[in-house]
């Protein structure tokens, strides 16, 4: 089982901040590439996928290519590696030191989670602080194999704080990897069995700490009575004995109402 250091989250992180056909956006391309290779190894069944995946040539390669004829490929041929060998002979040490470090942090990051940068960037200025006054003082004057020693050391803790924040250490949470147990299988698939003690029972009123309430009688439930109005069922009194009915009131007619009075001469 590939263990996942969050080269998705990584990888999405540096392309964000990298340019086309740069090393920064090769970085993110790779992380992005380790990414789909776990994602596709942890589904059953799934084969490594035929796809072909653009990945951008390293640094080296990107130097050498060229379109400009034959004379400008040959001094890239020459002039290219001679660089390089220049660099490696000046903090070579250093950076096969940072590679060192970091592999070591790398490994552990499913544990740690986030990879700071800044401790890193500190401890080699310290160091370099240090070194500096060590050779200020002393009495004879330092040779260059002794300077080019000296600067090895912080060269290469300021490689790892700069190696971590290139490969995009920021996406990742804070103490992401704490409080984990390892993986859910055994190295053949098969499942990891929980010990007795770290069983969680689920079924209600099973466990000790539900005793006192298994036997428990269960509480009286009250009748719910409805409240009925009283002017519901009993009828309402008469105000007004000696009031008459409707019966006993005159009737009048439309005519008689409206008809003009009679006058006499």
């Amino acid at each position: 089982m590939i263990a996942q250091r969050w080269e998705k989250e990584r990888g999405v992180w540096v392309l964000h901040r990298s340019r086309p056909g740069t090393s920064a956006r090769r970085r993110a391309e790779l992380l992005k590439q380790r990414a789909s290779r776990i994602s596709r190894a942890g589904v059953t069944g799934v084969a490594e996928s035929a796809r072909h995946e653009d990945i951008t040539p390293s640094l080296f390669r990107r130097m050498l290519a060229t379109n400009d004829g034959a004379k400008e490929q040959m001094a890239r041929l020459i002039w290219v590696p001679l660089i390089f060998l220049m660099i490696g002979l000046a903090v070579g040490p250093a950076m096969l030191l940072a590679a060192a470090i970091y592999a070591g942090l790398w490994w552990h990051s499913p544990k740690i989670g986030r990879l700071w940068d800044w401790p890193w960037y500190i401890a080699g200025g310290v160091v370099a602080t240090v070194l500096f006054l060590v050779g200020t003082f002393m009495e004879a004057t330092p040779t260059f194999t002794q300077i080019w020693g000296w600067i090895q050391l912080p060269l290469g803790l300021l490689f790892v704080g700069l190696h971590i924040q290139r490969c995009g250490w920021a996406a990742v949470r804070p103490l992401a990897g704490a409080g984990k147990t390892g993986p859910k299988k055994n190295a053949d698939g098969s499942f990891k069995r929980i010990a007795d003690e770290d069983v969680v029972q689920l079924t209600p009123f099973t466990d000790d700490s539900s005793e006192k309430y298994r036997d428990a009688p269960a509480a009286p439930i009250a009748p719910v009575v409805p409240s009925i109005p009283l002017g519901v069922l009993a009828p309402e009194p008469d105000t007004d004995p000696d009031e008459p009915d409707d019966e006993d009131w005159p009737i009048f007619d439309d005519d008689e109402l409206f008809d003009e009075p009679e006058t006499t001469n």
